[in-house]
């Protein structure tokens, strides 16, 4: 008989690595098991949902998050016993996984809660008492009531098991995956543009990338540097202030977002990632499909997962904006560098097989019912 199984987002409208690889799951598994997409917020998503997944929401309840807590819990329950789930799979910390846990308790369904960032990247965003006390609580939640937890590398398994004893037995790694049965796409060799991707928000390090560019792009005036993704209004006009301000408007362009990110990586020289953290980095990974070049910070996790130093782009001391500016310029001046790292790329990209990650999915959700 075929497995029901729910995955559960806050919402779709917003450009990020964990909607989209949300959404990839979903068609990805829909051939094989009976998939529901659960979400909280009704609204139009930025990404193809497979026309054959039913889409639900939880009723949209005004007020404070406080205010509508147990009544979001109430409903996310009475849809997840409605809709007979085996399994719910709870995609990251900004779906609100504390509701999904209470949701569940008592329940035959197995949850899955598949964690989009890292431990340490949780720290920083916990920087009030309340934040704190809430986000232990959260994850006392979720380190009881999981039946699996995936994340997102084996570094961060193992940091999991050391930190939290009693999740070790529960903690899997499945890296994020991407469509690699297309042939690497002709490389703009000829281009003068640099790209970088991702929500714009303190995480994403774009005060590092501004730094960088003022150092590189007043010498290379027939250059521009595109930055794509929307994010916190008052922190993107402080950036574009900052861009102003060093005479870069002209060469650094806050582009916003694009429904089809995926198209356009291929008109680009190369990509640079300055994120202060992340759980993965799925625009490496795209950026990889497409053949361009990269350069990133060695941040915890992520990166180092996907870049080979020196062969398909330069990993970076985190935060040495000295070392990070003087890549981009060896880039910049070595347009068959460029070109040999662009041939590299699609070498290292096998491990990343939509094939290979699904079926470490399919094992998981069918291991799950002699749990």
């Amino acid at each position: 008989m075929t497995q029901t199984v729910g995955v559960l987002v806050q919402s779709l409208e917003t450009l990020g690595g964990g909607e989209r690889v949300a959404v990839n799951l979903c068609n990805a598994l829909e051939p094989i098991f009976d998939i529901r997409l659960i979400q909280f917020y009704e609204n139009e998503s930025v990404y193809p949902v497979s026309p054959t997944i039913q889409t639900y929401y939880v009723d949209k309840i005004k007020g404070k998050l406080r205010h509508k807590f147990f009544r979001y819990a109430s409903k996310l329950r009475s849809l997840i016993k409605a809709l007979h789930l085996d399994v719910l799979i709870v995609v990251g910390k900004f779906s609100w996984p504390i509701i999904a846990m209470l949701s569940t308790l008592g329940l035959p369904v197995k949850v899955v809660f598949w964690e989009q960032g890292t431990l340490e990247a949780a720290q920083y965003v916990r920087n009030t008492l309340k934040k704190k006390l809430f986000g232990s609580f959260q994850q006392k939640c979720i380190n009881y009531r999981s039946d699996v937890i995936v994340t997102l590398t084996d570094k961060e398994r193992i940091n999991y098991g050391q930190k939290f004893s009693e999740t070790k037995d529960k903690v899997v790694s499945i890296y994020n995956f991407i469509n690699t049965n297309q042939p690497l796409p002709a490389y703009a060799s000829d281009s003068r543009e640099i790209i970088s991707v991702g929500r714009i928000d303190y995480a994403k390090g774009y005060e590092y990338l501004i730094e960088v560019a003022s150092r590189v792009m007043p010498n290379h005036l027939d250059w521009q540097w595109h930055i794509y993704g929307t994010g916190n209004r008052n922190y993107m006009a402080s950036l574009q202030q900052t861009i102003d301000d060093l005479g870069l408007t002209k060469q650094v362009i806050l582009k916003g977002s694009h429904n089809h990110i995926l198209d356009i990586y291929s008109q680009y020289s190369f990509l640079v990632f300055t994120s202060r953290f992340e759980g993965f980095g799925l625009v490496l990974l795209e950026a990889m499909l497409k053949g361009l070049p990269l350069v990133s910070f060695d941040i915890y996790s992520g990166p180092s997962d996907m870049i080979h130093n020196g062969k398909n782009g330069y990993l970076v001391a985190p935060f040495d904006v000295d070392a990070m500016a003087s890549h981009v310029e060896t880039l910049i001046n070595d347009r068959e560098l460029r070109m040999r790292m662009h041939d590299e790329a699609h070498d290292y990209i096998v491990e990343f097989s939509e094939e290979a990650i699904i079926d470490k999915w399919v094992n998981l959700i069918n291991s799950l019912s002699s749990r």
